[in-house]
């Protein structure tokens, strides 16, 4: 599996980003990690975008401020980590929205098994 990963300014990231679905980290920039009960990470959290639009359109709820739910938690909570640095998209473009699914809770249950824990901005579902 390959992910895709984005550094780039939020424009050109929207510009990148397929209208398909997919599953995506939000990570600290740069390479900057912080401590997990096992190990460290630079991944605050792990989603999958399914509705229309698919990635672009889960980017977009991401950079407008008017988000709602999960994404709202994730944009507050979020703040706490951005003292730390940037953020960056990695994502992995699937072919429906049960690939990005399967490929979401697959990626959290490695995570969860490397590191004892969710990534900090998940939740334990």
């Amino acid at each position: 599996m390959q992910f895709d990963i984005h550094m780039i300014g939020f424009d050109e990231m929207l510009a990148a980003a397929p209208s398909r679905p997919g599953a995506y980290a939000l990570r600290q920039h740069d390479g900057l990690r912080f401590g997990r009960f096992r190990g460290d990470s630079d991944i605050v959290y792990i989603g999958c975008a399914v509705g229309p639009g698919g990635m672009k359109r889960r980017i977009q709820t991401y950079l407008a401020g008017s988000a709602t739910g999960t994404t709202e938690r994730v944009i507050a909570a979020s703040a706490h980590y951005a003292s730390f640095g940037e953020f960056e998209v990695a994502w992995v473009e699937c072919a429906d929205a049960e690939a990005a699914r399967s490929l979401e809770r697959g990626l959290l249950r490695r995570y969860e098994l490397h590191h004892g824990e969710f990534p900090p901005l998940n939740r334990h579902g």
